[in-house]
């Protein structure tokens, strides 16, 4: 019996996987998570086979998420269920230690055998987003300092390269201003950046901001 723990901030979405899952006959959904913290707490005390999580989760993202799951839980398999498709998010989450990435859009008929196979210990990526040529390049020797970035410090980052003001940043990620300006500061700590003109030359000679 494959014991899954099933963490999406939305309820229906998270209803619709587990009344998926639970058909399966050799799956058995044991807890659910609305926010990241949950999701690594319920890992913690439940033990399960498999967690699958969304990426964009309150409180923690899905890729701390991965790193705190994979570094207290060793046993549990973490497979991420997601709406990105930029195969960079991919590559950031099996550096943080994840054993599956798919988007939504895989079918019904896939998901199931594709968390059978992150089960025994095999990986999972999506078809589209493994025939990505940058994906295929990096995905064994991944070591771009943006991997040490967490999903909000990304997000602040990306919009920082853009030239948006920290208060649109503030309203568009529904954030207030002070959270915006800490993801600021570590995203530049972590990427050994001082300026914001340099934060904007390191996106530039990356090609980051076209990416996302």
């Amino acid at each position: 019996m494959i014991k899954i723990i099933v963490a999406d901030d939305h309820d229906i979405v998270r209803a619709g996987l587990c009344r998926l899952l639970e058909v399966e006959q050799d799956f058995k959904v044991i807890g659910q998570a609305g926010n990241g913290h949950d999701a690594v707490r319920l890992c913690r005390e439940l033990s399960p086979n498999v967690l699958l999580l969304d990426l964009d989760m309150p409180g923690i993202d899905g890729i701390e998420v991965t790193r705190q799951v994979v570094s207290s839980c060793p046993g549990v398999k973490v497979f991420v269920l997601t709406m990105y498709s930029h195969e960079e998010y991919a590559v950031r989450i099996l550096n943080a230690g994840g054993a599956g990435f798919a988007v939504k859009g895989i079918t019904e008929d896939e998901l199931p055998d594709a968390i059978r196979m992150v089960a025994k210990g095999k990986s999972y990526i999506s078809p589209a987003i493994m025939e990505k040529t940058f994906l295929r390049s990096r995905v064994i020797n991944y070591e771009d300092s943006l991997a040490s970035l967490s999903e909000r410090e990304m997000q602040v980052f990306i919009r920082l390269a853009r030239g948006i003001s920290l208060k649109d940043i503030s309203d568009e990620l529904c954030l207030n201003e002070s959270s915006v300006r800490t993801y600021k500061r570590r995203a530049m700590e972590k990427l050994e950046i001082s300026s914001l003109s340099d934060l904007i030359r390191f996106a530039i000679r990356r090609n980051i901001i076209n990416k996302y």
